[in-house]
């Protein structure tokens, strides 16, 4: 069974299996009903929806083209822009989530009391107690997602004010927190609560150990040959190759643009090696940081063309005149039958595009009813074959 897709609010959404698996494994008890699970799957998707919601529609607010990921650790929201939001704006956006859930816990609770003083519905009764577990789920997990703990949204916040610069200190203070605060969880029986922050301190915590400023470090202009010979073997087709050397480059750089090409070079080796889940899943490690090119490549492998569409559509009004945009755009445009907005774009790079592509665009139009444009088409073709 696949992941479940659809779009929300126009925002592409994914709800993977681990999801729901994990869910149902929160909400079954010993000796409780079905309806017990299923009320708590119920409110487990509603409290994770609304707040990656949050943060998506945060994001959208500084022009940027979200997308949620519901897992089976949670959910993360993750975006592609041309230039990064800033420490402020990401900051805003982060908070945006926990904001999103003591909104829906105030929503349930003022709807408890209401509809129990309208109705006089007593306790036990399960509207009643759903809206209570609705409204103290959302309530309690919203502070505890605050707690300066990575990777959760308050670790998140730390990290961004303290900056990259200070990348020890942010895991030391959530490895402190995040141990005190699965103590916490474990002895009010929370025991999934207690591994997540567990684990989140621990593993972010080493991590940062390892990449200690005091390592022995590649010098900057290895890291710039590595790149360049990472790009030279994804242009001789060897996928392995090219993200072993771009590896070593994100590895050896603290660069940041350096760093930017390298991971859009292990997207672009994931994409030829075949790997789109490894290619989808660094374009969402890396919350919007990444050429829109990149991620409009890896939705359409992951077969979302109208995401893709839509990214590229948005690099051209921005001026980004690169032919390899607009060249997959136009394919894009002609897988989905918008013939006539394929062929126009064509002619605009008609001098860039080889011959045979641009025979084969000229019969595509033709056969979508287009004969002016595809003789239109063919005319270039001959003034090229003429010069």
């Amino acid at each position: 069974m696949g992941a479940l897709r659809f779009r929300l609010f126009g925002f592409p959404v994914e709800i993977q299996i681990g999801f729901w698996i994990l869910a149902l494994i929160i909400g079954l008890r010993p000796g409780r009903p079905w309806t017990d699970a299923a009320m708590w799957l119920g409110i487990i998707f509603l409290s994770i929806m609304v707040h990656e919601l949050g943060h998506a529609f945060a994001a959208r607010a500084y022009g940027q083209s979200p997308s949620i990921v519901l897992h089976m650790l949670g959910g993360v929201t993750s975006w592609s822009a041309a230039s990064d939001l800033g420490k402020k704006r990401r900051i805003l956006v982060t908070l945006a989530g926990p904001g999103a859930g003591f909104a829906l816990g105030l929503v349930a609770y003022a709807a408890l009391i209401g509809l129990s003083r309208a109705l006089g519905a007593p306790k036990g009764t399960p509207w009643v107690e759903g809206l209570a577990l609705l409204a103290f789920a959302n309530v309690f997990w919203s502070v505890i997602n605050l707690l300066p703990v990575l990777p959760f949204d308050g670790g998140q916040v730390l990290a961004a004010a303290l900056g990259p610069e200070r990348r020890k200190l942010a895991a030391t203070v959530s490895l402190v927190f995040g141990v005190i605060t699965a103590i916490a969880l474990y002895r009010l029986g929370s025991l999934l609560g207690a591994l997540l922050f567990a684990m989140g301190g621990v593993s972010n915590f080493l991590s940062a150990m390892q990449a200690a400023p005091d390592r022995p470090q590649i010098p900057p202009e290895a890291a710039k040959d590595l790149l360049a010979e990472a790009q030279r073997a994804l242009e001789a087709g060897h996928g392995p190759r090219a993200a072993t050397l771009a590896s070593a480059a994100l590895d050896a750089s603290r660069d940041p643009a350096e760093r930017k090409r390298a991971v859009e070079t292990l997207v672009w080796a994931a994409l030829l090696s075949g790997d789109t889940a490894a290619a989808r899943n660094l374009v969402r490690s890396t919350r919007g940081a990444l050429d829109p090119y990149v991620e409009a490549a890896v939705a359409e492998a992951d077969g979302d063309a109208p995401h893709a569409t839509r990214l590229l559509v948005a690099l051209r009004e921005q001026g980004d005149r690169r032919v390899e945009v607009a060249a997959t755009l136009v394919r894009l445009l002609l897988k989905s039958g918008n013939v006539r907005a394929a062929a126009d774009l064509a002619l605009e790079i008609a001098e860039q595009v080889p011959d045979e592509d641009l025979e084969r665009i000229a019969r595509e139009t033709e056969a979508g009813g287009e004969a002016e444009l595809a003789a239109e088409l063919r005319q270039k073709l001959a003034a090229r074959s003429a010069a």
